[in-house]
């Protein structure tokens, strides 16, 4: 069975998705969902001024109709496992020794050593006082693993870079999303790959043109222009209502019977 695939990316400086369905031969009962996604942070220059954009989490999100996932298939699931915890002790042992004098006698002889005159002289009233101190340091290895495309439910990965910081990269290098398998009965088969961004994870720093306005000087100012150009993203892709989310860019494989 062959797939066609349309890939949609209308700003690929800023967002750029692609799949890939290899073909299989007729004995095969499941088919790869091979994906490359980049997102990176991206000027656009519009008649007002220019709008620095970046993301710092994104949603891909796959749509199946015919078709369902092989179990066990998903890329990026965070299968959970027992936390093993590694402590390192060290032991610092400190001494400290305190001598004070208050006098000498000559004695007739001496154990450690002997004077031209065969006596020796011995501290009378001397004391030596020895202290010790112990610290106890815990040093803990916690070993964590980031992963940048992460499996959560309903047919979803989470894109999130490591740090939080902004999306910049090539997440995905046509790596197998997942496989597929068709639905007894079923005669249309197609997955949609959509890539959604919430606005509360999108970044815009805004640089008016000179002379146009002075600029936005009050928080509300600045959040109704991230909204309005929220919006502008997601209708320059989409056609839905805006609804707090921008798609950034679509790609449907469907099969050609």
């Amino acid at each position: 069975m062959a797939f066609r695939v349309k890939n949609y990316n209308p700003l690929p400086d800023l967002a750029e998705l692609t799949t890939v369905v290899p073909a299989e031969d007729d004995t095969a009962t499941s088919h790869q969902l091979n994906v490359e996604l980049r997102i990176h942070p991206h000027e656009i220059e519009d008649e007002v001024g220019t709008v620095m954009v970046s993301f710092t989490e994104a949603t891909l999100s796959l749509e199946l109709s015919g078709l369902s996932v092989v179990p066990k298939s998903k890329l990026g699931q965070p299968l959970v496992t027992p936390n093993v915890r590694k402590i390192t002790r060290e032991r610092v042992i400190t001494a400290a020794v305190d001598e004070t004098k208050e006098g000498r006698v000559a004695l007739g002889a001496t154990l450690n050593a002997v004077t031209p005159e065969g006596s020796a002289e011995l501290s009378r009233g001397s004391s030596t006082n020895v202290a010790q101190s112990t610290t106890v340091t815990d040093s803990e290895d916690i070993t964590s693993s980031h992963i940048p495309v992460k499996a959560i439910g309903n047919d979803n990965w989470l894109i999130r870079a490591d740090g939080g910081g902004p999306l910049d990269g090539v997440f995905l290098e046509y790596d197998t999303l997942c496989e597929v398998t068709a639905t007894w009965g079923q005669n249309h088969l197609s997955m949609t790959s959509s890539l959604y961004v919430r606005q509360r994870h999108a970044k815009f720093d805004f640089t008016p043109k000179p002379g146009l306005f002075s600029g936005l000087k009050s928080l509300n100012q600045r959040r109704l222009m991230e909204i309005l150009i929220s919006k502008s993203l997601h209708n320059a892709i989409s056609e839905a209502p805006f609804s707090g989310s921008i798609c950034l860019a679509e790609s449907e494989a469907s099969d050609e019977e």
